[in-house]
């Protein structure tokens, strides 16, 4: 029977460089209290972190992070959403 649980549990470095900065820049785009953004990040870096993802978890999440910032940016009229995404909303 095959494994269904890769053995390699970790991210390479170069992707969770990008999956923390995908973090603040979603958490940057947020509205409210920035020590409320800035705890929110925190916790979602520690989350994850911590969570043994595998690089194709890792690049899911960033994906679906991309995406949220993309659109919470669009919302708030912030010119970001077009010039920093590598994914546009049309």
């Amino acid at each position: 029977m095959p494994s269904l649980v890769p053995l390699e549990r970790n991210i390479n470095p170069q992707l969770r460089d990008k999956l923390n900065q995908a973090i603040v820049e979603m958490s940057e785009s947020l509205s409210g209290v920035d020590e409320h953004t800035l705890s929110f990040q925190h916790t979602l870096q520690r989350s994850l972190m911590r969570s043994m993802l595998t690089n194709d978890e890792a690049t899911r999440i960033l994906g679906g992070l991309v995406e949220a910032t993309t659109a919470i940016q669009h919302l708030k009229g912030d010119e970001n959403w077009q010039r920093k995404r590598r994914r546009r909303i049309e």
